[in-house]
C-alpha cells in the first residue's frame, strides 16, 4: 500500500508538471519548478521503499523486470544518501525551506532581471513568486555562466528527474499489476 501510495502521489506530480508545460503565465511558471520540487521530494522517499520491496518481493519473477533493474540495495542507498541532488532536493527545498537555501545562494546568484512576483488580475491564484523559487534553483543548479544556460540546466536536471520518476512508475505497474 505505501508503494501504491507513492504511486499515486508521482502521478498527481507528472500530472502537474503535463499542465504546467502548457502555459507560459505565471501559474505555469510557478508549476514546472513546483512539479520539479514536489516530484524529486515523492521519488526520493519513493526509491527508499526498494531495499524494503526486495525483501517481499525479490525472490518473484517479475522483480527483476521490474524494480531489479534498479540495482543493488547498496546502489539505491548510494543513490539516495546525503548530499545527492535528491537529498537536496527534498530536504533542503522540497519538503522542508531551509534557511541555507538563500544564505548560500543570493550572494552569487546572477539574473537578467529580479522579479520578485507576477501575476494576471486580482485572483490569488495568479500570483507567483518568481525570486523564491530562483533562489531554490540556483542553491541546487549552481551558477551557470548564462542565464540560458542556466534555464538549460534547470531542463535538464527536470528531465532526469521524469525520466527517473517514469521508471519508478512503469517498475510499480509491473509490480504491483503482475
Amino acid at each position: 500500500m505505501r508503494l501504491a501510495r507513492h504511486v499515486n502521489a508521482l502521478r498527481f506530480g507528472q500530472s502537474a508538471l503535463v499542465h504546467a508545460n502548457d502555459d507560459d503565465g505565471p501559474v505555469g511558471r510557478r508549476s514546472r519548478p513546483g512539479a520539479f520540487f514536489y516530484n524529486g521530494s515523492v521519488l526520493f522517499e519513493a526509491l527508499g521503499l526498494i531495499p524494503e520491496l526486495r525483501v517481499h518481493f525479490g525472490t518473484h519473477a517479475h522483480w527483476t523486470r521490474s524494480f531489479g533493474r534498479f540495482g543493488s540495495d547498496d546502489e539505491v542507498r548510494a543513490r539516495l544518501a546525503q548530499g545527492t541532488d535528491l537529498h537536496r532536493l527534498r530536504n533542503h527545498v522540497g519538503f522542508h525551506v531551509l534557511g541555507i537555501v538563500p544564505e548560500r545562494s543570493l550572494p552569487t546568484l546572477e539574473l537578467p532581471d529580479y522579479v520578485l512576483a507576477s501575476g494576471l488580475g486580482t485572483k490569488q491564484g495568479h500570483v507567483y513568486y518568481d525570486l523564491g523559487d530562483m533562489i531554490a534553483l540556483h542553491y541546487l543548479l549552481g551558477s551557470p555562466k548564462t542565464f540560458e544556460a542556466f534555464m538549460r540546466e534547470f531542463e535538464a536536471r527536470g528531465s532526469k528527474v521524469t525520466e527517473l520518476l517514469l521508471s519508478f512508475l512503469e517498475a510499480s505497474d509491473i509490480l504491483l499489476l503482475r
